[in-house]
């Protein structure tokens, strides 16, 4: 052991290195052996962890032997391409749906609204762990200096809360997209019910991220062992709430399915809702994940590197769910610019090819059923109407059928990329229409 180890280290962490390195085959003066001998380094440890040295002491300790011993400290920066390349694609389609709205000058409602929060919410939390980088976030704590320690756990209290304000955001979000899809009564009682799940799930993680101890800056300022106070029990916190909040998600997830199944959608749509529901699963999945591994994050005692890869996943987690929020959109701004370059004009979308398909006619009677001989052979009259897109009214104008009773419709099912209401119809024995993504 050299003499500046000597007169650097703590007293109480040089008295368990002399008693290590009495009890072992290496001398005071041999630092080679001692870097090099495991057993020595572990009853010094064991010794230095008993008590006899304070928290700050016991850092020091590690961070000077280790530099002693040329140990560097463990550091795990991987998390920066991930986090970043994450963040991206949520930021292209949360652009993509803001652009889907301005580029056909509609209205923003607040699905919209709340998914460009929840995105700058994920840009604020992405961006406070990469600039944490230079502060000792991802480094064993040993190697951070003291300064800096209370600071990257307040940092960490921060980001906790804002995640789970964050999911509300998603959650609400979502629900409220669902709600501007399904207009008719029995689906807007479970839309509203989705609602309140989603916000009263919440408000209990968000308080109890906030306030999970007391004063709040003892979340950050315990490290050493300095300071009063008491915080609840981490454990039985985090499961109880992230459990409830799967069950929720779930909730949430399926509360949609029974209307959607029933929807006239063409297979694009159905490809979208899939991956949509996919992506929602991948969210679940994440949080299950870990809450599956919460054990191995619990209780650590180097917070500044164990903390990384939950948040890593909080990151992932969150942009994927702004992501699946922003999906709807992307179709529509695709379909209009398709529209656009193909040089299609309202003029020439909504001059009427055939009797009563103005304006003042929503409707054109068809006579005959679907199964007849004779059914439907009056649509030729359509004159090839085909789906477009109405930029300057922001909709989507397709012709479906629907068999109502003994007559057969042909409807103008406009597809709102805004807040306005459309009527739904309910024929008796066959789907009903829903308004589309927006």
């Amino acid at each position: 052991m050299s003499s500046s180890l000597i007169t650097t280290l703590p007293t109480c962490a040089l008295k368990c290195f002399i008693t290590a390195i009495n009890n072992s085959t290496c001398s005071l003066t041999d630092t080679e052996c001692a870097c090099g001998n495991a057993a020595l380094a572990q009853q010094a440890t064991v010794c230095i962890r008993s008590g006899v040295c304070t928290v700050r002491e016991q850092l020091a300790a590690k961070n000077i032997t280790s530099a002693s011993c040329g140990i560097e400290p463990a550091t795990t920066y991987a998390y920066i391409p991930i986090t970043l390349t994450f963040i991206a694609l949520a930021a292209v389609t949360g652009g993509v749906r803001l652009l889907s709205r301005l580029a056909f000058g509609l209205k923003l409602w607040w699905d919209d609204w709340m998914s460009f929060l929840a995105l700058a919410a994920c840009i604020g939390y992405t961006a406070t762990m990469v600039a944490c980088k230079s502060k000792g976030f991802g480094m064993d704590i040993w190697a951070v200096s003291f300064d800096e320690i209370p600071f990257l756990l307040r940092v960490n209290y921060v980001m906790n809360v804002l995640y789970v304000f964050t999911r509300m955001l998603i959650r609400i979000s979502i629900v409220l997209f669902y709600m501007r899809i399904f207009q008719f009564d029995s689906a807007k009682r479970v839309m509203r019910i989705a609602m309140a799940v989603a916000i009263i799930v919440s408000m209990p993680a968000i308080f109890g991220s906030m306030f999970l101890c007391t004063p709040i800056s003892y979340y950050w300022m315990r490290w050493d062992g300095g300071a009063e106070g008491h915080c609840v029990d981490s454990r039985s916190y985090i499961w109880s709430i992230w459990l409830i909040l799967i069950v929720s998600d779930l909730f949430i997830m399926g509360a949609p399915l029974p209307f959607v199944v029933r929807l006239q959608l063409s297979w694009r749509r159905k490809l979208l809702i899939s991956i949509m529901f996919c992506t929602g699963l991948v969210v679940v999945a994440i949080t299950g994940y870990k809450l599956k591994h919460i054990e191995e994050f619990i209780g650590k005692t180097n917070p500044t590197y164990d903390v990384v890869p939950m948040a890593v996943w909080a990151a992932v987690e969150l942009d994927l769910g702004v992501i699946c929020a922003c999906m709807p959109s992307m179709p529509v701004l695709f379909y209009g610019m398709r529209e656009r370059v193909k040089g299609t004009k309202r003029s020439s979308l909504v001059t009427p090819k055939y009797p009563g398909s103005g304006s003042a006619s929503r409707y054109a009677m068809i006579s005959g059923n679907k199964s007849s001989d004779k059914g439907l052979q009056s649509l030729s009259s359509l004159n090839g109407q085909q789906p477009h897109f109405e930029p300057e009214n922001g909709q989507i104008a397709l012709v479906t059928v629907v068999q109502q009773a003994r007559e057969t419709y042909v409807k103008e099912d406009d597809i709102p990329l805004d807040d306005r209401n459309t009527d739904f119809v309910r024929p008796r024995r066959t789907n009903f229409e829903s308004r589309a993504w927006s």
